[in-house]
C-alpha cells in the first residue's frame, strides 16, 4: 500500500477530488485545502505522486508523474480555487 502523499507546498495532508484532467484515464486530483495547491494524481493506479505537464501540441499537455515516471497526454489542468 502506499504511503500518503502531503502537500509540496505546506506539507499539510491532501484531499483527493474527482479530476478535471484528461490524460486518456480517469484521473484525481489532489488538492490541499491549507493553501490550496493542487494538482492531477498520478495515473498509475500504484503510484500516489501528482503529475506535472507541459504544453505539446494542440493545446494537449504531456503529462509526467514527479515520482514513478508515468506518462500521459492529455488537456490542460485545471487549477482548483480554495
Amino acid at each position: 500500500m502506499n504511503e500518503e502523499q502531503l502537500c509540496p507546498n505546506c506539507g499539510s495532508e491532501l484531499s483527493i477530488l474527482d479530476g478535471r484532467s484528461s490524460v486518456g484515464t480517469a484521473i484525481k486530483d489532489y488538492w490541499c485545502k491549507k493553501c490550496s495547491w493542487s494538482a492531477p494524481k498520478c495515473g498509475n493506479t500504484k503510484c500516489n505522486g501528482y503529475m506535472k505537464g507541459k504544453p505539446s501540441f494542440g493545446g494537449y499537455y504531456d503529462w509526467q508523474c514527479v515520482k514513478c515516471g508515468w506518462k500521459g497526454e492529455g488537456l490542460p489542468f485545471v487549477k482548483r480555487r480554495g
